[in-house]
């Protein structure tokens, strides 16, 4: 039975990234935009996408525990420095007015907190989030879970630029010119400000999320983060 439920975990890994990249990143996406209409069309990927990613967490718990390198502490308390951080990211990502969307009007401000640091705050916050959890656990099964999601994440970047610089070309123009995929990189740039006040809100409800997640992790993975 261990073989067969390492095989549903591939079979669920490829399904969800598969199907992510099957829609998002195909001539398939405008065809069922055109069917359906945008909202509609959002509603059901998500719909989708929560789907595959329940059906690859079940996998996941059913597949056997396969280690490929012994525990590291060093890795467990990189996990722990580094997960506020993701967690910034993820939370601060869900705004209605998230600039990569590109619902926005032309001639609206610059992105600002997060948005200034990185337009895909959501997409690195899982990345960062992927690649910790796989050094930290060590195992085929994590491998296997956290690199699909961290390399779609990650991957998914560089995939969302190119379909929207292909969407619409003006838009993207405005966006690209004040914003960068990688962190800081328009900062360092000087084609974006880093507004420190503009950054409480996902600092503070990224903080309140990692002590949640730290007090219930053992509670809702069965396994402590504390070396």
């Amino acid at each position: 039975m261990d073989a067969l439920d390492l095989i549903i975990l591939v079979v669920a890994a490829v399904l969800f990234v598969g199907g992510h990249l099957g829609i998002s990143s195909t001539p398939l996406r405008p065809r069922l935009i055109a069917r359906l209409g945008l909202q509609r069309f959002r509603a059901l990927f998500s719909l989708a996408a929560a789907a595959s990613l329940l059906f690859l967490i079940w996998a996941y718990h059913n597949a056997p525990f396969l280690p490929l390198w012994p525990e590291s502490v060093a890795a467990r308390w990189l996990a722990l420095a580094v997960m506020p951080v993701a967690l910034m990211f993820l939370v601060g990502a869900l705004r209605p007015d998230n600039p990569t969307l590109m619902d926005n009007r032309p001639g609206e401000a610059a992105p600002e907190g997060l948005f200034a640091i990185t337009r895909h705050p959501l997409m690195w916050g899982l990345g960062l989030t992927a690649i910790i959890h796989i050094l930290a656990l060590g195992d085929l099964t994590s491998l296997i879970l956290f690199g699909a999601i961290g390399g779609l994440a990650l991957g998914g970047t560089t995939l969302q630029d190119a379909r929207k610089r292909k969407e619409d070309p003006a838009q993207w123009s405005r966006l690209a010119a004040t914003t960068s995929n990688v962190p800081f990189l328009a900062i360092l740039g000087g084609r974006a400000r880093l507004r420190w006040k503009r950054l409480w809100a996902p600092i503070l409800l990224g903080l309140v999320s990692y002590a949640l997640l730290l007090g219930g992790h053992e509670f809702l993975f069965g396994l402590s983060p504390f070396p």
